[in-house]
C-alpha cells in the first residue's frame, strides 16, 4: 500500500514538473504569436519575411522592435501570374491577417524565381500595385518553384522565400 501511494505521488510530481517545464520551452515569452498562424486570406502559402542572414546590419535594425510581416504566394497557372500579398498580424487579434500595401510599405524590390530541380534562376518582370506584387511567370509545366524576394521596409532590408507548389 505504501509503495502504491509513493508511486502515485512520484507520478503526480513528475507530471507537474514536466507540465510547468514545457511552458518555459514552448515559445518565446515575448512572442505576441505563440500559437499557429491564421489561414491564408487568398488561399496561398504563407512565408515569413526576415532580415538577411549575411551578418550586415540594415539601417535602423537596432532602433526598437519591428512588426513581423509575411508574404502569401498565389500562382494562377491560366494567366501565368504569381501574386505576392504582403500581410501582417495585429497582436491582440491574431485570428486573421491584415493586408499591407506593397506599393506603400516596400521599396527597392528585387525578385527572382528558382526552379530547384533544374537549378535555374529567372528574373521575371513584375508590377507592384496597392494590393499585391504581380509577377509575369510561365512555369512551363514545373509543379514547384521558389520566389525569392528582397526589399526595404521602413529602412530595414527584408528577404523572403515563398515556395509555390501546384497539384
Amino acid at each position: 500500500m505504501r509503495k502504491t501511494n509513493f508511486r502515485r505521488a512520484r507520478t503526480i510530481l513528475f507530471c507537474i514538473v514536466v507540465m510547468t517545464g514545457i511552458e518555459a520551452f514552448a515559445c518565446d515569452p515575448n512572442d505576441p504569436l505563440p500559437a499557429a498562424l491564421p489561414p491564408a486570406p487568398n488561399g496561398g502559402m504563407i512565408f515569413h519575411a526576415e532580415p538577411p542572414m549575411d551578418g550586415a546590419e540594415s539601417p535602423g535594425e537596432n532602433e526598437g522592435e519591428f512588426e513581423t510581416v509575411y508574404f502569401e504566394g498565389v500562382y494562377d497557372r491560366n494567366a501565368n501570374i504569381i501574386s505576392l500579398y504582403l500581410l501582417k498580424i495585429v497582436p491582440p487579434k491574431t485570428a486573421v491577417f491584415a493586408p499591407l500595401s506593397p506599393k506603400v510599405e516596400f521599396d527597392n524590390i528585387f525578385i527572382k524565381v528558382e526552379r530547384p530541380r533544374e537549378g535555374r534562376f529567372d528574373e521575371p518582370d513584375f508590377e507592384v500595385t496597392d494590393h499585391a506584387i504581380h509577377i509575369n511567370y510561365d512555369s512551363e509545366g514545373v509543379n514547384r518553384f521558389i520566389v525569392h524576394i528582397s526589399g526595404n521596409r521602413a529602412g530595414r532590408k527584408l528577404v523572403a522565400q515563398v515556395q509555390i507548389e501546384e497539384e
